[in-house]
């Protein structure tokens, strides 16, 4: 590494040729608070670069001027200051969400308290949200193909079957600010979620035929978003979104909630598939009689039997707990940085 690399690296940090390992530390706790109240993540990331490649020069004894070097320096290398790493661990969980406690240890300890909720009477009082999660769950499919649509949390969902230019201009609008403002700030997973979406959006609106597009929204959509919303919803705590779309630590409360509706329906359809439960037909404003349930449509509209109906959503639940432990294993071992840091080392106009 070239003596002007190390010279911008000390500046950002505000430190001199002569810094100490202890100076060097102190400046990064003090510049990475900074920026956890009014920095973005991609001047953390930087931030970090710059004090990791000074602290490696130290310990070379590349970091201070040759003329302050002392002989005994020289001869031994620093030891690995492991102050900094303990520093990055003392950070406040409510403001600061990439230190390995909150990453490894949150998620878990929010994932039992849900079951103990749902578990317990008080579960009760989660059935209302378990029941907008399944009525989003018919929405969502609903406006990416480009229709107008209402859920209610009264097990109704109101849908539009005409096409709406104005739902599909708004959402994609709404996309693309995210992927805008996720390459501005070099945010590599807000790219990512925009990007898909907007593929899904185009696919699903101009690409698939509208028997198809009507499956999704009147009849799988509400068990189904019962699943993957609720795993996407908890998949999201780990990611940090652009400034303009930040959610700070109310990803807590999300995470709870969308736990609670995923324990609530992954234990219903396990029963339903071990034939401990009854397939759930007809509708909840009007009852098992009902022919216009999600489950009639699928066995009278759509052929499915009741063993397919009982395998499907229960394959669900359980594809949907493998990606959220993959997510897991992937931002806990830290391996989201890979791609942070090659983002990082873009060059934006």
């Amino acid at each position: 590494m070239d003596e002007a690399e190390l010279a911008r690296y000390r500046t950002l940090l505000g430190v001199e040729p002569g810094v100490t390992a202890e100076q060097l530390r102190r400046a990064y706790v003090n510049r990475n608070f900074a920026l956890i109240r009014e920095g973005t993540e991609a001047q953390r990331i930087e931030l970090r670069t710059a004090h990791e490649a000074l602290q490696a020069a130290l310990a070379a004894g590349a970091a201070v001027s040759p003329s302050v070097v002392p002989p005994a320096a020289e001869a031994a290398p620093a030891e690995p200051d492991l102050s900094v790493l303990i520093g990055e661990e003392r950070r406040n969980p409510f403001t600061d969400f990439e230190s390995a406690t909150t990453t490894v240890l949150a998620p878990p300890l929010l994932f039992g308290l849900a079951w103990l909720v749902v578990v317990s009477p008080i579960g009760f009082f989660l059935k209302g949200f378990h029941v907008w999660m399944h009525e989003l769950g018919h929405a969502l499919p609903a406006w990416l193909s480009g229709r107008m649509a209402v859920p209610l949390p009264l097990g109704w969902t109101s849908v539009r079957e005409e096409f709406s230019l104005f739902v599909y201009a708004a959402l994609s609008a709404l996309l693309l600010a995210l992927f805008v403002a996720g390459w501005r700030e070099r945010r590599i997973w807000a790219l990512v979620i925009a990007a898909g979406l907007l593929l899904l959006q185009n696919y699903m609106t101009w690409f698939m035929p509208e028997p198809a597009q009507q499956f999704w929204w009147s009849a799988v959509g509400g068990i189904a978003g019962e699943f993957a919303l609720s795993a996407l919803g908890m998949a999201l705590f780990f990611i940090q979104l652009p400034e303009k779309f930040r959610w700070g630590a109310c990803r807590y409360l999300v995470f709870l909630l969308c736990a609670a509706c995923f324990i609530q329906a992954y234990r219903f359809w396990g029963d339903v598939y071990r034939g401990l439960e009854d397939i759930p037909y007809g509708s909840m404003i009007h009852g098992e009689d009902d022919p216009n349930g999600d489950l009639d449509k699928l066995r009278h509209d759509h052929g499915w039997t009741q063993s397919q109906i009982r395998r499907t959503f229960y394959a669900l639940g359980n594809g949907c707990l493998i990606a959220l432990g993959a997510v897991y294993a992937v931002f806990a071992l830290r391996l989201n940085r890979l791609a942070d840091r090659l983002l990082t080392g873009w060059k934006f106009g």
